[in-house]
Formats: structure tokens, C-alpha cells, sequence
């Protein structure tokens, strides 16, 4: 089980900077696909049991960042879908406990390393996912994500894979 630390929301309007956290503990930046999964984590985890206990407890003892883009997307996805007001409050303060990551000047020069070097390898990457991956990696974080379009970056990053579902052969 996540720690309460990683678990606990902080109101909206008080959502945690890359300034506000700690420097203690690995920091994961979670794409927006494991930002949506880690829902289930109190109330469905059996969704994630497939995961492992040694996935989890990394996890929940890690400081979890997000990147602005992946925040930009979850919104995108409750517009798009038309989610109830309720349900975005909730998504709102669940997510509000992530450390917010910018697009800095850092992650601009990382970004364009990346694509750089994928299209090099021959390799192609949609654009949030290279700035979601070029987040992670000017901070020296492992990227965790659930979504194979981040596979081509593990060779010009440090990609941690974690499958949807225990019987998906997408990687």
C-alpha cells in the first residue's frame, strides 16, 4: 500500500511545486496513464496487484512528480469525456499531491536532446510523451509510465515499464 505521505491531497489552490518538495526519497515523474491508475490504489488494488508488491512499495515510497504536460492532458481527458464536476474535484485533489513539474529552460535543452536522439535512432515519439519523458530525465528521474510510446525513450532515458494489465502483450 502508498504511503499516507504519497496519498494525501493538499487543497486545489495549494498544488506542490518541483520548489515545494523534499529532496529525500527517488524521484518518479509519472506519465499521465500511471497518474490515472494509482486512482485504484485505496479503493481497487487489485487493479494494480499485477504490479508486484516490490512496484508498489517503490511507489509509494517515492517522491511523485508530474510533469505540466500530463496535468494539461488529464484535463483534456475530463473535458473530452465530459466528467462529472464531482469526479474532476476528486481527480483534482488526488493529483494535487503529486509535486508539479515545469517546463523549465532544462527540460527545453533535454527535450530537444530527445528528439534529437530518437529520430536519430530512427525512432518516433509523439511530443507529450518526449516532453513528459524530457521532464523526468533533466531531473535525473525514472519516468514510470503504463503506456508503450515510451518504450522507444528507454534507450535515451531511464524508462520504468509498468504493463495496464497482467495480460497485455503490448511490450
Amino acid at each position: 500500500m502508498m504511503s499516507s505521505k504519497t496519498l494525501t491531497s493538499l487543497p486545489s489552490s495549494e498544488m506542490r511545486t518541483a520548489d515545494a518538495i523534499s529532496e529525500e526519497g527517488e524521484l518518479l515523474v509519472c506519465d499521465t496513464t500511471i497518474v490515472s491508475m494509482l486512482r485504484y490504489i485505496t479503493h481497487q488494488p487489485q487493479k494494480l496487484a499485477h504490479w508486484g508488491s516490490e512496484a508498489i512499495y517503490r511507489l509509494g515510497n517515492a517522491r511523485l512528480g508530474l510533469s505540466v504536460v500530463s496535468l494539461a492532458e488529464a484535463q483534456f481527458g475530463w473535458r473530452k469525456r465530459e466528467m462529472p464536476p464531482g469526479f474532476v474535484e476528486q481527480e483534482r485533489r488526488r493529483i494535487d499531491a503529486f509535486a508539479l513539474l515545469p517546463i523549465d529552460p532544462t527540460v527545453i535543452d533535454e527535450w530537444a536532446r530527445l528528439k534529437v536522439d530518437t529520430s536519430a535512432a530512427g525512432t518516433t515519439c509523439g511530443d507529450n510523451d518526449l516532453w513528459i519523458a524530457a521532464t523526468g530525465s533533466s531531473r535525473e528521474a525514472t519516468v514510470v509510465t503504463a503506456d508503450s510510446d515510451f518504450l522507444p525513450l528507454a534507450a535515451h532515458t531511464d524508462v520504468w515499464y509498468l504493463k495496464r494489465k497482467p495480460d497485455s502483450r503490448d511490450a
